[in-house]
């Protein structure tokens, strides 16, 4: 998992430092990274989370599934 926040949110050159933003996003990372991994879209990891920068409804399907 370390390799994966690495490489596409790109974890260890990241500005938060200090602080309790540190400790948010340590959080936030995973969890969005197991939300992009539950769905069932063709495309990689990488892929997928440019695409739900770019397009809402596939954001909104990200964020809606069960």
């Amino acid at each position: 998992m370390h390799w994966l926040l690495d490489v596409v949110f790109k974890d260890d050159p990241s500005h938060y430092l200090e602080g309790k933003g540190t400790k948010n996003m340590a959080v936030v990372r995973p969890f969005s990274l197991n939300l992009i991994r539950a769905n069932n879209a063709m495309g990689s990891i990488k892929t997928k989370r440019k695409v739900a920068g770019w397009d809402t409804r596939f954001l909104v399907e990200i964020l809606q599934q069960k």
